[in-house]
């Protein structure tokens, strides 16, 4: 968290960013090693394209925490 006044004037803001981004990362991590994930994803480009896509979800990325179940 050092020098966020380049990224926002509001720390909140970046807190709320990395937090967020941080449970949707561990979301995603928990259901593929419990093997939920989608069996499409059998790369391991392909399952981290769609962490990413999940984790930067406009709709999600700040407004409410969604599981990775939830979101498929």
């Amino acid at each position: 968290m050092h020098e966020t006044n380049s990224l926002s004037d509001d720390p909140f803001m970046i807190f709320t960013f990395l937090s967020y981004s941080m449970i949707h990362y561990i979301s995603y991590s928990l259901e593929h090693l419990q093997g939920e994930s989608r069996k499409e994803d059998d790369t391991l480009l392909k399952r981290w394209v769609r962490m990413m896509f999940y984790t930067f979800y406009q709709p999600y990325l700040f407004s409410l925490i969604m599981l990775y179940p939830d979101f498929e």
